[in-house]
């Protein structure tokens, strides 16, 4: 990965932060798991790897879609300007709903042009069968494993 995708990822990380007047022990209480300050710091850094689990990180952190980190490294214009125009944000003022309800894709509707739209429900699809597929291999494996010691 090439120091300006990540460098593009930094500044739209503390764009997003400073957008929605948030401090980085805000971003990483709303992140939850993989979202610590020092995980955080060390992305914007250049230091930690972005693997699946840092990327959702980010983006439950900062209330952007799933896909948005990969969309940042790949240039991808539709994002960028989505993330700077404040569309994926939520706001104070309850003039954009709260990330990932049945109002926030609503929003997400008609504030983006429809391609980028499909293209983060896709990612958002993508995401939710393989988190739903690793949760299932975890709750088999623990009933396996508990049969084994019954």
């Amino acid at each position: 990965m090439a120091s300006d995708d990540r460098q593009r990822l930094t500044e739209l990380m503390d764009y997003s932060l400073a957008q929605q007047q948030l401090t980085w022990e805000e971003v990483a209480e709303r992140a939850g798991k993989g979202g610590s300050v020092a995980q955080l710091r060390a992305v914007r850094r250049g230091r930690a790897t972005l693997s699946v689990k840092t990327k959702l990180a980010i983006e439950r952190g900062l209330a952007w879609p799933p896909g948005t980190v990969d969309g940042i490294l790949a240039n991808d214009p539709r994002v960028i300007a989505a993330i700077q125009s404040g569309a994926l944000s939520p706001a104070e003022d309850g003039s954009r709903p709260k990330p990932l309800s049945e109002e926030w894709w609503e929003y997400l509707a008609r504030e983006l042009p429809e391609e980028y739209f499909w293209e983060v429900v896709e990612a958002a699809k993508v995401k939710f069968r393989a988190h739903v597929a690793k949760r299932l291999r975890e709750i088999t494996e623990r009933d396996r494993h508990t049969q084994s010691r019954g």
